[in-house]
């Protein structure tokens, strides 16, 4: 959630004091959820700040759009529109990529030390990842990558001299990109 502060003036700059503040969705008039601080997940009842002396008021809201509707003696007074609240720590920074047929992640198990991954998405200059994820057999020193475009890829374990190793039967995660 972001914090968010409205500073809510008359024309001439002077700070209204004890007017009402509802959030509501962007475009609507729907009371928007938020909250008074950022971890105590009770909701503020009725999505409604009064101001203080200074003419502020604050509150807590999940990533959105919002608008404010300032109202004071049943008088609206102001609306503001299009209040954007964007938080990264609200797990945007984490990145989350689809598994399955033919996605960009997934995991595949070694063979005689070697898997053919079928993947449509795989093109000849694609670049793939790839991460030993658990240990099986004869584990090798590292792993080669062979693609052909529209159709698969095919991991290989090599041991330290760049042989294949066929007795790694370990899980392997990969991940493929494109360059731009």
């Amino acid at each position: 959630m972001q914090r968010k502060t409205l500073t809510i003036l008359d024309v001439l700059g002077n700070a209204i004091r004890n007017a009402s503040v509802r959030i509501v969705l962007h475009g609507t008039t729907t009371a928007a959820v938020i909250f008074t601080d950022n971890n105590s997940g009770v909701a503020l009842e009725g999505s409604t700040l009064t101001t203080d002396g200074r003419g502020e008021c604050f509150f807590y809201a999940a990533n959105g759009r919002y608008d404010a509707i300032v109202t004071r003696g049943g008088a609206v007074l102001d609306v503001i529109y299009d209040i954007r609240c964007l938080d990264v720590d609200d797990g945007l920074s984490v990145l989350r990529i689809k598994q399955g047929t033919n996605a960009k992640q997934g995991r595949a198990t070694l063979v005689a030390g070697a898997v053919t991954v079928p993947n449509t998405s795989v093109t000849s200059s694609s670049q793939i990842f790839v991460q030993r994820q658990v240990d099986g057999g004869t584990v090798a020193a590292s792993y080669s990558i062979t693609r052909v475009g529209g159709t698969s890829f095919t991991i290989t374990a090599k041991d330290g001299a760049g042989a294949n190793q066929a007795t790694d039967t370990s899980t392997i995660a990969y991940f493929i990109t494109e360059p731009a």
